[in-house]
């Protein structure tokens, strides 16, 4: 775990020590130390935090702490009006949890980086099965720079084969540019776990996308066990809904998918060629899903995620559960 160092400033000792107690406890992993904000010029000297915390609301004192702290965010506690326009990174209720100064930390610094291109890994049982539950997402990402891999499990069971399973995934997959790896040899049944974590082990990824847990098929709950066990060191990880969720399936994200819903139908185009399609592989099935998903998000198609773990910089812009369009 990260070791963070935070900065209290405030104007009096008591008030210093009661917002170290509550910073301490919302980041056990923090070292925080407490100054004054009449000390502040010269505590900014002798340390380097990745956070400040203050509750002065004199103006004049603020913009001392942010001249003397300008490359660092600065969290206001209690109602200001003027602390966000003259520097700080955000102003919480002296109520608020403070759960979310990690957040505010990496937020910062993601924006004082730019955008950093990201390490996308979409794992599947079988073939079809990523691009349906995001290829929308997939085209996203493609179009913000990143580079995305398609790791399908399996070459599944329709008429041709691995022959033809690679070839319709390669195709698919060459829409967007993306990378396709289908496992031929493998078994579902099989332990699938140290494949993925080979992958992962070469790939890195900093966001990877797998079946849910709560899915109807058996061999997509598999993967998605596998998949959480191999990528507990990856930034973020969610789950999509895919061909066979159930009703247990619970998404907190909501991603719109309106510039890439053509681009989605084009690689789902790319299955069961020249032969009897499944009905969630119709072109109106795959509009009508992402239709009833865009209820609880933005715009006219959405694709739903369960975020298992989500860390600070996806460049694919995501509505919590409840939003609606302003």
């Amino acid at each position: 775990m990260q070791k963070y160092l935070v900065l209290v400033v405030a104007d009096s000792l008591e008030s210093a020590a009661a917002t170290k107690t509550r910073v301490a406890a919302a980041l056990p992993a923090a070292e925080v130390l407490t100054t004054l904000s009449s000390e502040v010029a010269r505590s900014a000297a002798a340390v380097r935090p990745d956070l400040v915390v203050t509750m002065t609301d004199s103006l004049e004192l603020f913009g001392d702490i942010h001249d003397a702290l300008a490359e660092v965010p600065i969290v206001m506690l209690g109602a200001s009006s003027t602390a966000v326009a003259n520097g700080a990174s955000a102003v919480l209720d002296d109520a608020d949890d403070l759960g979310g100064l990690t957040g505010i930390m990496d937020a910062f610094r993601l924006s004082k980086a730019g955008h950093r291109h990201q390490v996308v890994l979409a794992i599947g049982a079988h073939p079809d099965d990523v691009e349906m539950g995001v290829g929308g997402i997939l085209a996203a990402h493609r179009a913000a720079g990143d580079s995305v891999t398609v790791l399908t499990m399996s070459v599944g069971h329709r008429p041709g084969g691995a022959e033809v399973a690679r070839a319709e995934g390669t195709a698919a997959a060459t829409i967007i540019g993306a990378t396709l790896i289908t496992e031929s040899s493998v078994e579902l049944s099989d332990a699938i776990e140290p494949i993925i974590e080979n992958v992962v082990d070469e790939l890195r990824p900093t966001i990877v996308y797998t079946h849910s847990g709560s899915d109807r098929r058996p061999e997509h709950r598999l993967v998605h066990d596998a998949t959480i066990a191999a990528t507990l060191n990856v930034n973020t990880v969610a789950c999509y809904h895919g061909t066979t969720g159930s009703p247990d399936f619970t998404p907190s994200e909501f991603v719109t998918i309106d510039d890439h819903i053509e681009t989605k139908l084009e690689m789902l185009a790319c299955f069961a060629i020249g032969q009897e399609r499944p009905p969630y592989l119709e072109p109106g099935f795959v509009l009508s899903t992402s239709r009833y998903w865009s209820q609880y998000g933005l715009g006219v198609h959405v694709e739903p995620l369960e975020i298992v773990r989500k860390g600070a910089g996806s460049p694919v812009t995501r509505v919590s559960a409840g939003s609606t369009a302003a």
